[in-house]
């Protein structure tokens, strides 16, 4: 008897320690629905650039199962002040001005910020920012202040150009085709990616509306997954350390073997 107890005990033990092994543990990240080809909300589901990345790195994860959810830019930084999730994918480097997102993982991109005209404010040559914007109407999109490195309404930008804060990039670059504002501040691909969306649905006429250009290069930016300051200080996520190295590893992982470029060319991205 006393030897059959202590195979079941043992048997338990194997079985416990096997349903452990095999059960991961589930972390969600927020990305931006509406920033494509980097991330964006499709049929309810996180799509995009960062989107694949986080996947690959999820199912080379297997202690982990990593969610990541598409909402609105603003909510996604709102979560992460409150401590509510872990991190937010896609933020900039923001330890100067965004006190509660730090730390930040190793890089997943670089996204080059430029701005946008129609053809009749600026023909296609190349212009300085922000000086040659004296007295124009500038889109900025809702959150993005990492665009210029900080906030958008400095004293010095605003000496310049006058600023509208609008809630999409989609919808700046409309307000641009259609003349309701001069320029706007974009990203280089999700620009090009935007452009070709409009022209695609119909939405741009080349008889009516303005054609949109580059006209300056302002700033690269590397792109991480800012973490929450709250939830890391009141330890809500216990396996954090081990999860933001495991991250930090494989992206930087994923960079050297060319994996990370690969993810970007499936969506044009050069």
């Amino acid at each position: 008897m006393y030897f059959i107890m202590r195979t079941l005990v043992f048997i338990t033990l194997l079985v416990f320690s096997f349903w452990s092994v095999a059960e991961p543990t589930k972390v969600t990240f927020y990305a931006d629905d509406s920033y494509p080809p980097y991330s964006y909300i499709e049929n309810g589901k996180a799509k995009g650039v960062y989107a694949d990345i986080i996947e690959a790195i999820s199912a080379d994860l297997p202690d982990y199962e990593i969610e990541l959810v598409a909402a609105n830019w603003e909510v996604g930084k709102a979560k992460v002040e409150s401590g509510e999730i872990l991190g937010l994918v896609g933020a900039y480097f923001h330890a100067h001005d965004w006190p509660y997102m730090y730390p930040y993982s190793y890089p997943l991109n670089q996204e080059t910020v430029v701005t946008v005209c129609g053809e009749n404010t600026f023909n296609k040559e190349t212009r300085e920012w922000p000086v040659e914007y004296k007295g124009l109407l500038v889109g900025n999109v809702a959150g993005y202040d990492g665009w210029l490195g900080g906030e958008v309404r400095t004293e010095e930008n605003t000496s310049y150009a006058n600023f509208l804060e609008v809630p999409s990039a989609e919808l700046a670059l409309k307000m641009v085709v259609k003349d309701r504002i001069d320029c706007t501040l974009f990203e280089k691909s999700v620009f090009h990616w935007t452009f070709k969306n409009l022209r695609d649905s119909k939405q741009f006429s080349t008889t009516t509306d303005e054609t949109p250009h580059i006209t300056s290069i302002i700033t690269g930016e590397t792109v991480h997954i800012g973490y929450s300051v709250k939830a890391l200080k009141e330890n809500k996520f216990p396996f954090a350390d081990d999860l933001l190295k495991k991250l930090d590893i494989k992206l930087h992982q994923m960079r050297r073997a060319g994996t990370l470029k690969e993810i970007q060319m499936q969506y044009g991205i050069e």
